[in-house]
């Protein structure tokens, strides 16, 4: 079940949508995009999505699955490549699990190449609850390259990587995060700002102040490299 507010598998825009309350519910699998799911294919030639200048709020994936993954993305999941996100509202929203494998209370990006751009936007306040976990508080990196530059990441909520988590499937995830401001965001493990996991990110010119997490309070470095500057 995808796509609470919207559901687009096709290029073009989506500009300037107020998507709010939308609710995401599976029983028995993959519960993702409260307000909204963005899929392009996995192919440097496809042509380009934009979501932009919309405000996601208070929307609400729910999974009950045990299985290898539960609840994904409560505001908005992007899958694929040649996307540029920007300008957005992402905040409020909650992944509700029962699975300690679900991603993403604000946002995930899937398997992004590096024409996955996601910049200028806020990402605030999105949080997880349920008897399971969530990976990724703000953001969820899951297996790619995206660019992540001059957001701001801040009261956001996760068991890992409450401002950004990072992670690998097929190939090693390298994305620039860059110009970002992560801050006061909680984790309940590890990685109050950012938490890679077997990935190599290069995070640049950003600000990680007043994270909380009981290991690694702004960066916690689970496997692979971090490279990080000014």
């Amino acid at each position: 079940a995808d796509g609470g507010g919207i559901s687009n598998s096709f290029p073009g825009r989506i500009v300037h949508n107020e998507l709010d309350h939308n609710y995401v519910f599976c029983e028995q699998g993959i519960a993702s995009g409260g307000g909204l799911s963005g899929f392009t294919a996995q192919d440097p030639a496809t042509p380009a999505m934009m979501i932009s200048g919309n405000t996601v709020t208070h929307n609400k994936v729910v999974s009950n699955t045990m299985g290898p993954i539960g609840a994904v993305a409560g505001g908005m999941e992007v899958y694929g490549f040649n996307v540029l996100v920007s300008n957005n509202l992402i905040s409020h929203n909650e992944v509700i699990s029962a699975n300690d494998a679900s991603y993403g209370a604000g946002v995930v990006l899937d398997f992004p190449d590096t024409g996955v751009i996601f910049q200028n936007n806020v990402v605030s306040h999105n949080i997880f609850s349920g008897t399971g976990g969530c990976l990724g508080g703000a953001i969820a990196i899951w297996d790619g390259d995206a660019r992540v530059f001059n957001n701001i990441l801040s009261h956001n909520q996760a068991s890992k990587g409450a401002g950004i988590y990072i992670t690998i499937e097929n190939t090693i995830s390298r994305p620039h995060i860059i110009n970002n401001t992560i801050s006061m965001n909680e984790a309940t493990v590890a990685g109050g700002g950012i938490y890679t996991n077997g990935s190599e990110p290069t995070t640049m010119n950003s600000i990680l102040w007043k994270n909380l997490a009981p290991a690694g309070p702004e960066i916690f470095v689970d496997g692979g490299t971090i490279f990080v500057s000014y």
